[in-house]
């Protein structure tokens, strides 16, 4: 209850340099619980504060934060979407509820669409720092996981609080920025697979602390071994944070794979006919560098 109060006071509430270390401590509590940390946030009201604050950015609101904040706050969101979906649908539900009390099942999906164009339009304002890769493939998971299992778990959720049908399967309104949330992808990849780090991985070689240097440190995090090269002791909270990291489903999902099976499931679940009209909005050398080895996912047979 205190964490609770502790972040619902600070989140959205301070200075942008600040900004930057309450969303990681927020993100550090998604990746050690992701449902019962996404909870938390929900019911103290944090991930609403967030929301809010995207959405003046997005309606130009004088007071809006910068662009280096609204990609935190972003990043937030979109790890509780690829992690917790169905919280994230109450949040929909809740935010759309706190806006007009008789809200329907349309206000919120109204509200995810409004974050997905959030998301493809700060893509560019995500940066180049050593966050930035780790980030944009978060960013670029979330948007694919609503073209699938994201969006069934999602809108069951949202269903369930409102009592209402659920829509089990990927919003057309989705399905038009297909176009876009693939072009996300391609940039993600070719960042990733032109530049791969130490481990083998391009995410491993960014957004980690760097000072923890050698794979025998990952091995024994905190040890009571040698220095980093330059006569300075390695910290063992480095040293600790950075095997955490490894685990992180942003370092450990193969985005080219995982875009697969979701746009496998995207095809079962809207049926051949949306699932054709969707791709035929899509550049065919798009599809062709997503999945060079085969043609795009086959529609299942009509019913």
């Amino acid at each position: 209850a205190a964490l609770a109060a502790l972040f619902a006071r600070v989140a959205g509430n301070v200075k942008p340099k600040a900004a930057q270390y309450v969303a990681k401590a927020l993100e550090a509590v998604l990746r050690k619980v992701a449902r019962d940390g996404a909870q938390l946030l929900l019911s103290a009201g944090v991930l609403s504060t967030l929301v809010s604050a995207g959405l003046k950015s997005a309606a130009g609101a004088r007071d809006a934060e910068p662009d280096f904040a609204d990609v935190l706050h972003l990043t937030v969101l979109a790890r509780v979407l690829l992690t917790a979906p169905d919280i994230f649908g109450a949040l929909g539900v809740a935010f759309a509820a706190a806006q007009q009390p008789a809200a329907s099942p349309l206000a919120a999906r109204a509200l995810l669409i409004q974050l997905v164009d959030l998301w493809l339009d700060k893509f560019d304002a995500v940066g180049y720092s050593s966050a930035g890769p780790w980030r944009r493939k978060l960013w670029a998971l979330s948007l694919v996981s609503l073209l699938g299992s994201g969006a069934v778990e999602l809108s069951n959720a949202s269903a369930r609080l409102m009592g209402a049908a659920p829509h089990p399967h990927p919003d057309d309104e989705i399905l038009s920025r297909l176009d876009q949330i693939l072009n996300v992808c391609i940039d993600v990849l070719s960042e990733l697979e032109s530049d791969v780090g130490p481990t083998g991985s391009p995410c491993a070689a960014h957004y980690l602390p760097q000072r923890a240097a050698s794979d025998d440190e990952l091995a024994h995090p905190g040890g009571a071994s040698a220095d980093d090269g330059d006569g300075r002791q390695r910290d063992p909270f480095v040293a600790l944070e950075r095997t955490e990291m490894l685990s992180d489903v942003v370092h450990t999902t193969d985005l080219r794979a995982f875009l697969m099976t979701q746009m496998q499931q995207c095809a079962s679940l809207v049926g051949p006919n949306r699932y054709q009209a969707a791709l035929a909005a899509v550049e065919p050398a798009m599809l062709q560098h997503l999945n060079p080895s085969s043609r795009p996912p086959p529609s299942p047979p009509p019913k």
